[in-house]
């Protein structure tokens, strides 16, 4: 004869399990604020290269790009948020210099060597997201990163388009 276990809905599960899915949720969360501090960074990159560009077409994409880049934060913020923690509003409109880009842009006098700069930096968004582990468990967050490594493909082609000298690339 077998002994079937089943926990009633209305006990407490055992403190292992609720350990267990608070490590994988924090674990989740805390990758997703990783990605949120990427894009806080990208944001004041975006804003420093703005005012080091020349051609108003440079300066129009750029313009497009922070957009793009602030939407990122706003949609990663309520990912997270939908998960209960609560982040100050403050944080999000500054940089977190979890990456070098600030820095590197900052550096920078020159529209070309910002824009080369700016393709190295786009560059190597691309292979974080190359890496990012796949999530059976929270396919949100993955489709949320797909779209936002989309926007970054998307960015680099414009960047090497326009360092080959093409035209006003759209």
């Amino acid at each position: 004869m077998a002994i079937i276990r089943v926990r009633s809905a209305d006990r407490e599960p055992p403190q292992r399990d609720v350990q267990h899915t608070r490590r994988r949720v924090e674990g989740v969360v805390g990758e997703a604020r990783t990605w949120l501090d990427r894009e806080r960074d990208a944001v004041w990159a975006t804003k420093l290269l703005i005012i080091r560009v020349d051609a108003l077409g440079d300066i129009r994409h750029f313009g497009d790009c922070l957009a793009q880049h602030e939407r990122h934060v706003g949609e990663l913020a309520r990912w997270i948020g939908e998960r209960g923690v609560t982040l100050d509003p403050v944080a999000l409109c500054e940089p977190s210099f979890a990456t070098p880009e600030p820095h590197t842009i900052g550096a920078l006098c020159t529209s070309a060597a910002a824009l080369y700069a700016m393709e190295a930096l786009e560059l190597a968004r691309l292979a974080r997201y190359r890496v990012q582990p796949r999530r059976p468990r929270q396919p949100a967050l993955g489709q949320l990163l797909e779209a936002h490594a989309g926007d970054a493909r998307d960015r680099l082609a414009w960047l090497r388009r326009r360092l080959r000298g093409d035209p006003e690339p759209s």
